[in-house]
């Protein structure tokens, strides 16, 4: 069984899925930053957009606390401090996390300093005991990496692999602490730490990103959290061979956005399309089916529950 088949029925639901019981949270205003070269919109608790120079180098930052049924539990947002000085950046909350079931709170830290270096860091505890399928921080690549190579740093040593070019349904890359790859303006250093991280490909779910995330799928999951238990991770941006070259990109004028050009002519044939099917709520309407009979897809991907283990079909 692959990792996707593994996650077939989450991403069904989706990150943005909120628990029932969970409290409305209240969201802190959106506020860009800036770090040297870098530039990130701070929204919702993370990092979102950090550029170089223009170039998106990653996607977004966050924490994510989900359920023992991959629910997100939103978060409520307190103790909002942010600092800002022209090329560096100081940010500070607390975040709370509860519903029926789950009680976790965490400080959140964020820095950044004039070399354009970004520290995010969570110091957490669980106020009661729960089940949960994952806490900690999640980091979206920019699909524009698709086919680059990449340099991976774990316990083991170094090596080197790629961004698959093609979908990949399983994690093409698993248990590393640290990953650097190339941007338009040298190199970004990634480093993870507090837990054990993988990369998944999100075009599985059409998803435009690569997501690195911590509690690996083969760790058998739901995972007992006790009360009062700590979680402490921390993930740093760090750039390589880019500030000079930043600067005589700016001086060259080189920096060129990007061009899209759409040719009268069509190219090849589009895929057959398919649809999936979430069992949270097994029973359709008559509505519902009529629709989906309208559709004709090729395909209808359903996770089936076998002795208690996802496991995805498609027919």
């Amino acid at each position: 069984m692959t990792e996707l088949d593994k996650r077939s029925e989450s991403r069904g639901r989706g990150e943005a899925q909120q628990s029932v019981g969970a409290p409305k949270p209240q969201q802190p205003a959106e506020t860009l930053l800036q770090a040297g070269p870098v530039e990130a919109l701070f929204a919702d608790g993370g990092l979102r957009y950090i550029k170089l120079d223009g170039d998106e180098i990653v996607r977004g930052v966050y924490a994510a606390v989900r359920d023992k049924n991959w629910g997100t539990v939103p978060p409520a947002f307190t103790d909002l401090q942010v600092e800002r000085d022209g090329a560096s950046f100081r940010v500070r909350f607390t975040a709370e996390h509860v519903n029926d079931e789950i009680d976790f709170v965490w400080d959140g830290r964020i820095e950044g300093t004039p070399d354009g270096t970004v520290t995010f860091a969570m110091d957490g505890r669980a106020r009661r005991a729960f089940l949960r399928n994952r806490i900690g921080f999640c980091v979206l690549h920019p699909v524009t990496l698709a086919g680059e190579p990449v340099t991976l740093e774990s316990p083991e040593g170094m090596r080197t692999s790629r961004f698959p070019e093609l979908i990949s349904p399983d994690s093409p890359f698993i248990g590393f602490t640290g990953m650097r790859h190339g941007t338009a303006c040298g190199e970004l250093e990634l480093r993870f730490e507090g837990d054990r991280f993988e990369t998944e490909d999100q075009r599985n779910w059409t998803d435009a990103s690569f997501k690195t995330f911590c509690t690996p799928l083969a760790i058998p999951y739901p995972v007992l959290v006790e009360d009062g238990e700590i979680v402490r991770q921390r993930v740093t941006l760090r750039l390589a061979g880019t500030a000079e070259q930043s600067k005589k990109q700016a001086e060259n004028g080189s920096a060129k956005a990007t061009v899209v050009t759409v040719g009268p002519d069509g190219v090849g044939r589009l895929p057959k399309p398919g649809v999936g099917y979430a069992p949270v709520r097994p029973d359709r309407t008559e509505r519902e089916l009529e629709l989906l009979a309208a559709l004709r897809p090729a395909h209808l991907h359903v996770p089936l529950k076998l002795g208690g283990s996802p496991v995805g079909g498609s027919c």
